[in-house]
This record gives C-alpha cells, sequence and structure tokens, in this order.
C-alpha cells in the first residue's frame, strides 16, 4: 500500500494544477473518490477511454482473462443500431495471424474500409487508422498505472463500489453524449439550420465536418439532467439547443498542416485521464 501511496501523491504533486471535483451523485462517493486521487474529468476521461475499446484490447493491455461479460460498456461501432452504447467491450475478430497489434489494427479498419456508417461518421480510412492506434495509446498508458495498482490491490471497498456506479458516476452521461456527437458532428456546435425526416441535420459554415476525437470534459448541469433515452429525433432536437458546446469538429485529415493540429490535440490531454481510465478498468475488471 505505501507504494501506491507514493505512486498516488507522486502523481499528484505532477499534475497539480486544480480540476473540477468529483461530480458523483452520491455526495460520500466525491469525497472517496477524490482522496484516491480521481477528479472531475473522471467520466470523461474513462468515456474517451472505453468508447471504441474492444474485449481483444481488454485482454491485450489489461487482463488476460476478461470475458464476453466484461461490464466495460463502449459504443457500438454500426452506427445505424438503435442502441449506441453497448454493456460490454465485445469481441470485435482480431485477425490474430498477425503477429503484432499494430497490423491487427491496421486489419480492424481496413477490413471495414468499404462499409457506411460504420465506427465514425466522416472519418476517412486514414483518420480511422489514426484514431484506432491514438487509442492504442491511450491504452498503453493506462497499463502503467493499471498494473501498479493491481499489484497494490486496493483494500477500500467503498471506492471500487463508486468506481462501478454507472449510472450515478457521470459515465453514462459521458458515452451517450459522445455517441451522439460521432453519430452527427457539429450536433452541438451550436449552428444547426434544419433537420431532415426527424434523424438528420445540416448546419451551416460546415467548415469543420468531423468529430473532434479528443473531445473529454465536456461536463455540465444540462448534461447531468439530459434523457438519451427517448426517441432519437427527440434527443437530436433538444441536444442542438440543451447541449451547445461549440464543439464544430475538426478537418480533415489531408496535409501535413492539418496533421500538425491533430496531433496537437492529442497532447493536449491530461496525463492524469489515463490513471483515473485505469482506476476505472482496474475496479470493473477486478472487482
Amino acid at each position: 500500500m505505501r507504494a501506491l501511496f507514493f505512486l498516488l501523491t507522486s502523481f499528484l504533486a505532477v499534475n497539480a494544477a486544480p480540476f473540477m471535483d468529483v461530480v458523483h451523485r452520491i455526495p460520500k462517493c466525491n469525497t472517496i473518490m477524490k482522496a484516491h486521487g480521481l477528479s472531475g474529468r473522471f467520466p470523461g476521461a474513462v468515456a474517451h477511454g472505453i468508447h471504441s475499446i474492444t474485449l481483444e484490447d481488454l485482454r491485450y493491455y489489461f487482463k488476460k482473462d476478461a470475458t464476453e461479460d466484461n461490464g466495460i460498456p463502449t459504443l457500438n461501432y454500426d452506427l445505424t443500431a438503435k442502441n449506441p452504447v453497448l454493456p460490454n467491450a465485445p469481441l470485435y475478430g482480431f485477425d490474430t495471424s498477425f503477429q503484432t497489434v499494430a497490423m491487427r489494427y491496421v486489419d480492424q479498419v481496413l477490413r471495414n474500409m468499404d462499409r457506411k456508417n460504420f465506427y465514425i461518421t466522416r472519418y476517412t480510412t486514414l483518420e480511422q487508422l489514426v484514431h484506432t492506434f491514438h487509442m492504442g495509446e491511450v491504452w498503453a498508458n493506462a497499463k502503467i498505472h493499471y498494473d501498479k495498482i493491481l499489484a497494490e490491490r486496493i483494500d477500500d471497498p467503498q471506492l471500487c463500489a463508486c468506481v462501478n456506479d454507472l449510472e450515478n458516476n457521470g459515465i453514462m452521461k459521458i458515452l451517450p453524449f459522445m455517441a451522439l456527437k460521432i453519430r452527427y458532428p457539429g450536433i452541438t456546435s451550436g449552428r444547426l439550420a434544419r433537420y431532415e425526416n426527424g434523424t438528420d441535420s445540416s448546419w451551416k459554415g460546415n467548415d469543420y465536418p468531423v468529430y473532434t476525437y479528443y473531445f473529454f470534459n465536456n461536463w455540465s448541469e444540462e448534461l447531468a439532467q439530459f434523457d438519451f433515452n427517448q426517441e432519437e429525433s427527440v434527443i437530436l432536437k433538444q441536444a442542438s439547443t440543451q447541449l451547445v458546446d461549440n464543439d464544430k469538429g475538426i478537418q480533415h485529415l489531408t496535409n501535413e498542416k492539418q496533421w500538425k493540429k491533430w496531433k496537437s490535440g492529442m497532447k493536449r490531454m491530461e496525463p492524469r485521464d489515463e490513471y483515473e481510465l485505469a482506476m476505472f478498468l482496474y475496479c470493473r475488471l477486478n472487482h
């Protein structure tokens, strides 16, 4: 336990900038999670870290014997499915004849490159590859924290009870919000012009047409109160006015100038987010 305490205090010292307090609906969980180094970034950091994760990823980076009933919610790669959020990270079917995870990721993307409404709206094949490799780096960095936490075996049962409470810790608000942004990039930009057939949308000044992959922490009281358990047409209309965050997306990755912007976005992510993701995965996979 002493090593974990040293890890935590060293981590907090390096990342001493102030962060919003934990937003758990149960007051005592705010205190418990904060005492273990978690912050108001928790739901956004975790949602980003799991939004495209597969069972193969869980087994490769975190727990070799993770099952299909793993309890790690994630987004549905099928963008036309009525259930945008899945309760468990699914078995994707990686081609394990490839010896490196890099080539498995390449195959994961390229074998679906002709599919429409799949993975991330409007992303080109190159952009899908960049996103997939970016997530691999997020998981590799989170694994460093996960292994340390696992070795110490946190002896506070209340911590994982709070972390695992998906309905009250904000994760099940951020995940459907991310699904909305991925399926309808620009929906929260505040620039929506009209709806077509109640489900599609067009918006003015469509210069930034794709999902901003490094979206993280858009927590707000409006999001906390938003009801995602409605018909999609209702969600779209309400989100376009109630969840406006001026996110206009990002330009396509077509040249070196745009790559600098994409890369800069990746590097704006907070190192502590990987710790918060690791703590979530530790609790969900082991408690």
